[in-house]
């Protein structure tokens, strides 16, 4: 009993010193004479093996509490010690070993989540990322593509505004002698003629779901300009900018206006992106207010209801003989004044028929959308309607913000006149007007 006392005391001892050991714990060994040695713990069978330096049979073991066998690691607790003394065996209680306690199956918390939870969570991100990824990609193209196109309106403007102030704006036959001049106040790196588009543009380009095939694309006239007889040229800019121009001989100048910006004498086909996709209209390939068609293909400017309308543009007025051409032929049953322009006749041959040109009901349908209204008049008595723009980056896009008239496919024989629509800021309404009005915009739609 003695020895049992003795080793018990020396078990609480070395207990104490070896507390944040887990893998070797000292217990008491021989025969009364306390002699300790190493002492080593199988976490698997959860016993304690000791090997004294004596050996005896009153080697004391330590196993760790029933339950500790079914838990996959240890913790402090209680073991009990056996002590073999010849074919007797006693218990002692020891403290502070690494067993295992049952209490904490039942009170430890465990924070995870499930493999349910995970996957569920997994999904939904899945789902918002593929709603709103794609838009959010979209958006930062457009506004990329945006300020494109916005610094190269602004560096051409200014060039032709120079050229402008230095008299070397107007004047030219040819489109290749225009662009040659421009160089001097563009940054024009490469410039090729009619015969070679490709080399300073896209091969083919997509319109209103349609490709089009750049070479064939010759003078001006493939970009609606009917009587400006002038050649396309490709160029390409310093910054990645390239694209096609026409130059309309009738181009205009004033050395002592600053108000000339030249926007009357180009018809110019640009892409904001260089040679990356998707070289789309109204995409990343942008157009000024001259390109009417790209090779016969509408250029489309707004889609209402399956209805493709066009940029507002200038027409080119006919003279009495032209206009006659298509009186003679039932396209239109009159012509203005004689020795006149008639700028309303020249939409007509612009858009490729009355048919083909924007009617009092399409222009209606164009200021609902303009005013946000719905069910705006086409006749003189319900045409007015008075109310502010809504749509204003659309607005600001046809005449810079300006009000603006667009010619209706209404002809009025009887007054050798025809019917349009003014929009302005805050109002628009029908009016007739004389056909030799230069003022008025030509809309085709297709």
């Amino acid at each position: 009993m003695k020895t049992l006392n003795n080793a018990k005391e020396l078990v609480n001892e070395d207990v104490a010193k070896q507390n944040d050991s887990r893998d070797a714990i000292p217990t008491p060994c021989g025969r009364g004479s306390g002699c300790v040695s190493e002492a080593s713990y199988n976490h698997r069978g959860g016993v304690v093996t000791r090997h004294c330096e004596e050996q005896s049979d009153e080697a004391i073991h330590l196993t760790p509490h029933p339950v500790a066998t079914l838990l996959p690691s240890p913790t402090r607790g209680e073991g009990v010690c056996h002590s073999n003394s010849g074919n007797s065996q006693s218990l002692i209680k020891v403290k502070h070993l690494f067993a295992y306690s049952p209490i904490r199956l039942f009170t430890r918390k465990c924070k995870a989540f499930t493999l349910a939870e995970v996957l569920i969570t997994l999904a939904v991100i899945g789902i918002v990322a593929v709603m709103t990824i794609p838009n959010l990609v979209q958006n930062y193209q457009n506004k990329a593509w945006n300020t494109a196109d916005t610094v190269f309106q602004r560096k051409l403007t200014e060039a032709m505004k120079m050229m402008n102030t230095q008299g070397t704006l107007a004047g030219y036959t040819k489109t290749e002698d225009f662009v040659q001049e421009l160089s001097k106040h563009l940054k024009i790196t490469r410039i090729c003629d009619n015969t070679n588009l490709k080399a300073c543009f896209e091969e083919k380009i997509s319109i209103n779901d349609k490709i089009i095939n750049i070479s064939e694309v010759k003078t001006a006239e493939d970009f609606g300009q009917i009587h400006w007889g002038t050649n396309v040229v490709g160029f390409q800019l310093a910054n990645g900018v390239n694209g096609l121009m026409a130059y309309n001989p009738e181009c205009k100048q004033d050395q002592y206006s600053n108000q000339i910006s030249g926007s009357d004498c180009l018809a110019v086909v640009y892409d904001v992106s260089g040679y990356t996709s998707p070289n789309t209209i109204q995409k990343d390939l942008r157009v000024n207010g001259n390109v009417i068609k790209i090779n016969g293909e509408l250029v489309c400017l707004i889609k209402l209801n399956g209805v493709c309308y066009s940029v507002p543009f200038q027409p080119s007025p006919l003279k009495y003989a032209e206009c006659m051409e298509l009186v003679n032929s039932g396209v239109i049953e009159a012509c203005y004044v004689y020795n006149r322009a008639d700028y309303w006749a020249g939409t007509v041959k612009t858009c490729g028929g009355i048919d083909n040109m924007t009617s009092l009901y399409d222009l209606a349908r164009l200021a609902d959308y303009i005013y946000d209204v719905k069910n705006t008049g086409d006749s003189r008595g319900s045409a007015f309607v008075a109310k502010n723009v809504v749509k204003k980056d659309f607005y600001d896009s046809f005449n810079n913000g300006m009000k603006f008239r667009i010619w209706s496919s209404f002809e009025n024989s009887n007054t050798i006149g025809a019917n349009y629509r003014y929009f302005e800021p805050n109002r628009t309404y029908w009016q007739d007007a004389f056909r030799s009005n230069s003022g008025i915009f030509g809309m085709c739609k297709n």
